[in-house]
C-alpha cells in the first residue's frame, strides 16, 4: 500500500481526524496528506472548507521571518493573520469549486489557523491553514452541476475529497476521479495529478436518478463514467 493511501484510510478510519486536528501525530499526517476538502450541498446553502498544510518553502522562503514584525523569533496574533492571508492568496487560486455555475470565490470565504491558534508559531514551523464558507442555496426541486478541482501539492499526491448533499437531495453522474459512494447522499474521493477533479449532478426529490452506481461502488477512473460535461 502506497503512503498516500495508508494516509487516505487513516483519515477515513478516525472519523473527525481531517478537522479537529487534535489527534497525536496530526502534524505528521498532514504532512504526508498536505491538503484536505470538505464540500457539502444543500438546499439552504453550500458549504466548502478547505484545510493547508504549508511550510516556508511553499511561499519561497527559508522561514516565516519575513512576517515576524516585532523580531521576537516567532509569530502571534495578527503576524500569524497576515501569514495566513498570504498563504490563502497563494495557495486558493490553483483550487476551483463550483455549483450550478457558481464559482466559490476562496476570497469571500473565512481563513484561519487550523490549530493551536493562540500559541506562537515558530518561525520554521509549519502552518495548518482552513479556509471555509458559505455561498448560495440549492432549492430542492433544483438540478445543478458540481465541479470540484484541487490538484495535489506533489506529483505522487493525494487530496482526499469528502463531498455530500443535504436531505432532499441527492447525487447523480459522478464522474472524472476515483471515488467511492456511501449511499445517495455521501461521496469520499482521491484527487491525484492524473485526476485532480471530481464532478457529477445533485438533483432533487422531483429529478429521476438513474442509478448507474451502486452505493459502496467504486466511481471513476475505471471506464464506467458517464460523459464529461
Amino acid at each position: 500500500m502506497s503512503r498516500g493511501l495508508l494516509c487516505l484510510f487513516l483519515l477515513l478510519l478516525l472519523p473527525g481526524l481531517g478537522w479537529a486536528a487534535t489527534a497525536p501525530g496530526e502534524q505528521e499526517l498532514a504532512k504526508m496528506v498536505p491538503t484536505r476538502v470538505q464540500f457539502s450541498v444543500a438546499s439552504d446553502q453550500i458549504f466548502l472548507a478547505i484545510q493547508m498544510h504549508v511550510v516556508p518553502q511553499e511561499m519561497g522562503a527559508d522561514s516565516w521571518a519575513e512576517w515576524d514584525q516585532d523580531r521576537n523569533g516567532s509569530l502571534d496574533g495578527q503576524e500569524v493573520q497576515a501569514l495566513v492571508s498570504q498563504v490563502v492568496a497563494v495557495a486558493m487560486p490553483s483550487h476551483r469549486v463550483a455549483v450550478g455555475g457558481q464559482l466559490m470565490d476562496w476570497r469571500e470565504l473565512s481563513a484561519e489557523r487550523a490549530v493551536h491558534r493562540e500559541s506562537p508559531l515558530g518561525l520554521r514551523e509549519p502552518i495548518l491553514v482552513k479556509v471555509s464558507g458559505t455561498k448560495g442555496r440549492l432549492g430542492s426541486n433544483e438540478e445543478a452541476l458540481f465541479v470540484v478541482y484541487a490538484p495535489p501539492k506533489k506529483g505522487d499526491g493525494i487530496v482526499p475529497l469528502r463531498l455530500s448533499v443535504g436531505a432532499g437531495l441527492q447525487f447523480r453522474d459522478v464522474a472524472g476521479a476515483r471515488a467511492e459512494q456511501r449511499g445517495p447522499r455521501r461521496i469520499e474521493a482521491v484527487l491525484s495529478r492524473r485526476s485532480p477533479a471530481l464532478w457529477g449532478t445533485v438533483v432533487g426529490p422531483t429529478k429521476p436518478v438513474e442509478q448507474r452506481n451502486s452505493p459502496g461502488a467504486t466511481l471513476g477512473e475505471r471506464g464506467e463514467s458517464p460523459s464529461r460535461p
